[in-house]
């Protein structure tokens, strides 16, 4: 009996087709499976295939050969059939919803045994790191980066726990470099791009400088294709993105010691003089939540000429006590 013959039975036995003698044929082939056996997921099909012609052998051996078998609660029998194809069939689509995760968890397990090299830059510093794979990254101030190194040559992948830096990657189209930082995840060839990822921001942005990268949600789904000289940003409480092009061409500016603020908030500003300078940026004036800057800090800039920049774009004034710089 082929695939189509066992599956048009079926079908005539559900939809109450066949003549009382085959429906009896078919009801105690299924009897001899037993109702209490746990039905286990269809994991490949490989295997469907062996349970198909299994199930297929039993049944053709029972409509050639009836046996006259004393029934109890016959009526109940064909729902018992329904209900436990049902149950297979729901049981294979269960486990092709869940594949995916359940690969995920397993990926999740394996890291918890893995051991990370963890590497930190404190305010007003920078810092030159190269991969196993002759990667190169630089990491901007109060930037924390995690990577497995006994494995990396194997599985290139990288956690930004707090940060901001700039990837030059080596081309290995075998095996994909990714960047995980908060809520979201780069993933290239081989190119060179930037993440910022700080948790006092909104967002997490990605600058393409060369190449391109995919960037994907923390669930998979994939944002978009970023090429070289565009951006993306990505909004973490509406977890929604929208393009960022300016400036993306200039991505690891701050590399030269040159940081762009794009209608950067107050929020932003602040983090980056903490950075910078390691002060913290205040306000009591209401509005400032309001306030947007567009300007280029430069390093070799001191902190009182910075100010006095900041100052010029709303025409404020600034008071310094200690590591404390209150606008007004």
């Amino acid at each position: 009996m082929d695939k189509k013959q066992f599956r048009q039975l079926l079908r005539d036995y559900l939809q109450g087709k066949l003549t009382k003698t085959r429906s009896r044929q078919v009801d105690e082939w299924f009897d001899a499976f037993g109702y209490d056996e746990d039905i286990e997921p269809l994991r490949d099909e490989e295997k469907a295939n062996r349970i198909h012609e299994s199930l297929a052998s039993r049944l053709e051996a029972y409509t050639k050969s009836p046996k006259p078998v004393k029934r109890l609660f016959y009526g109940w029998l064909p729902r018992i059939a329904a209900v436990a194809l049902l149950a297979l069939l729901a049981a294979w689509w269960v486990w092709r919803l869940q594949g995916p995760q359940e690969s995920s968890t397993k990926l999740n397990v394996a890291y918890e045994h893995l051991s990370f090299d963890t590497v930190r830059v404190g305010t007003g510093r920078m810092k030159r790191i190269e991969l196993p794979d002759q990667s190169v990254v630089w990491l901007n101030a109060n930037t924390q980066l995690r990577y497995a190194k006994q494995t990396f040559a194997q599985h290139r992948e990288l956690f930004i726990d707090r940060g901001e830096a700039f990837f030059e990657v080596t081309r290995n189209p075998e095996n994909p470099f990714t960047v995980r930082a908060e809520a979201v995840a780069t993933k290239v060839l081989g190119t060179s791009f930037n993440v910022k990822s700080y948790p006092e921001l909104d967002y997490v942005s990605v600058q393409v400088k060369t190449g391109k990268v995919s960037v994907s949600a923390q669930n998979g789904r994939l944002l978009d294709t970023v090429a070289a000289g565009h951006g993306l940003k990505y909004r973490k409480e509406e977890q929604a993105f929208e393009v960022e092009d300016r400036f993306a061409t200039d991505a690891g500016s701050w590399m030269e010691g040159r940081t762009l603020l794009d209608n950067a908030t107050f929020a932003e500003l602040a983090l980056v003089m903490q950075n910078r300078f390691g002060i913290r940026l205040q306000t009591q004036l209401p509005a400032a939540t309001h306030f947007r800057y567009t300007m280029t800090i430069l390093q070799q800039h001191p902190l009182d000429e910075t100010m006095r920049l900041i100052c010029d774009v709303h025409q404020t004034n600034y008071r310094r006590q200690g590591d404390e710089i209150t606008i007004y």
